[in-house]
């Protein structure tokens, strides 16, 4: 087999192609798939979420693999449908959910105590469930639903994912909530003009498991959500092409959504930065530092590395036409210390960064990994190590935009570089001993 085929623990994202109807099949199916192999690991047991059956559009529809997996992907039924991810794939999925719920609840834990309103922006969301997990106590490391009390959530992705997310919410048995409706339209300097909506969703409640009457209606079980946080609009979609200049999604944000470009801000991207053009990538970064006073950010990406394992991925993504230029910051990027200099180089102060297999070692726990293990048997495990390496995980902190201006040493310095800290007590566990990191001075 060939061990490059079998790359994407969640496939990737795309965000770009020249026929906008191939662009947008291409979107919708690769977010399918990243909910997919969430659904699987957590059919396998790995980790616990109630909602993903709901998002996954799961009931009779069929599993389906990524063209990047290979042939020898092994398949089982699961109540009428076909799981064709392997095992492999669901570990990485696993390392993947736990290493991001862990950057979450980290960044909410150091403020908790604190009372002060915070903000995550999801960049590329998908039909992500963190949401709904970490109003229910269910990240990992975030299992104090009270952690949620002083958090407005963002999530950002392309037009047609927001739409379905949206109907999937509304209609998901689990959750009530009210929507409220904005319409937008884009002038942008090439002459296009965009049209999209965006929600500002007010979540009445959450359930976590729904239980039948005797006369046949619905209930659900476990309300978790307090009253408090139920009166606001707490929750936020957010239709925007990453493509385009974060300017207008600023203004779209703050105009519409209650956005504070002073409140601590943790954006996480998983899988999009590395679909951008280089140059896009850059300004992302840039205006990140530039417009939010204290901006924390969360990334996974794939790591190509100059060997042969990461040429084989590169050729596949590119026959895939997921990569359609040598301008692609996934070719552009392709170490983690390319990743590190970047970030450096777009404003940000701390930054800290590892491989994945690193993150399986040293952020999970000895109870994820044991959880892992007896979830099922992995037999490839030189395979899913060498996959493991070829990517990374990277945090960053500081920057210093927003309305407000001040380049002395204070408290928003502290927690900016607590969260990139490779100290012993830091708190999402990175190893310094196996770890790149960079401190401005």
């Amino acid at each position: 087999m060939n061990e490059a085929n079998n790359h994407n623990f969640s496939p990737p994202r795309s965000r770009h192609n020249n026929h906008q109807r191939n662009n947008n099949q291409m979107i919708m199916s690769t977010a399918d798939d990243a909910i997919l192999s969430k659904l699987s690991t957590v059919n396998e047991g790995y980790y616990e979420d109630p909602f993903i059956h709901y998002l996954s559009n799961d009931g009779s529809r069929r599993y389906h693999r990524h063209p990047s997996a290979s042939s020898s992907s092994s398949s089982r039924h699961r109540g009428g449908t076909i799981d064709n991810y392997q095992p492999l794939i669901r570990r990485g999925t696993y390392a993947r959910v736990c290493t991001i719920d862990y950057a979450i609840s980290s960044f909410l834990s150091m403020y908790e105590s604190k009372e002060i309103d915070v903000q995550i922006v999801v960049l590329g969301s998908g039909r992500d469930t963190n949401f709904l997990r970490a109003k229910s106590g269910l990240l990992h490391g975030g299992e104090d639903e009270e952690m949620m009390d002083h958090v407005t959530w963002y999530e950002v992705d392309h037009s047609d994912i927001i739409q379905l997310k949206q109907q999937l919410l509304h209609s998901c048995p689990l959750l009530d909530m009210d929507f409220e409706k904005y319409d937008h339209t884009f002038d942008y300097e090439d002459g296009e003009t965009v049209q999209t909506s965006s929600y500002a969703i007010t979540t009445k409640e959450i359930r976590t498991s729904i239980s039948s009457k005797k006369d046949g209606t619905k209930t659900g079980d476990n309300n978790d959500t307090n009253s408090s946080a139920a009166a606001t609009q707490q929750y936020h979609l957010i239709a925007f092409d990453l493509h385009k200049p974060f300017s207008n999604l600023l203004e779209l944000l703050t105009t519409y959504h209650s956005f504070n470009v002073d409140a601590p801000t943790l954006f996480v991207m998983e899988c999009v930065q590395m679909y951008l053009p280089e140059l896009e990538s850059r300004n992302l970064l840039k205006s990140i530092t530039n417009s939010i006073k204290q901006p924390f950010i969360s990334i996974f990406d794939p790591i190509i590395q100059h060997d042969a394992f990461g040429q084989v991925m590169a050729q596949n993504l590119t026959k895939a036409k997921i990569i359609t230029t040598s301008s692609m910051s996934l070719l552009q990027t392709r170490t983690l210390q390319n990743h590190i200099d970047k970030l450096v180089q777009c404003g940000f102060k701390y930054v800290t960064g590892c491989d994945f297999m690193t993150c399986y070692e040293t952020i999970l726990n000895g109870e994820d990994r044991t959880n892992a293990n007896m979830c099922e048997m992995l037999d490839e495990v030189e395979e899913w190590i060498l996959i493991m390496k070829h990517y990374c995980f990277v945090v960053a902190a500081g920057g210093g935009g927003g309305t407000y201006k001040d380049t002395s040493k204070n408290s928003d310095d502290d927690m900016t570089e607590m969260f990139c800290s490779v100290d012993e007590n830091n708190p999402l566990g990175l190893d310094s001993k196996r770890c790149l990191s960079h401190k401005s001075t």
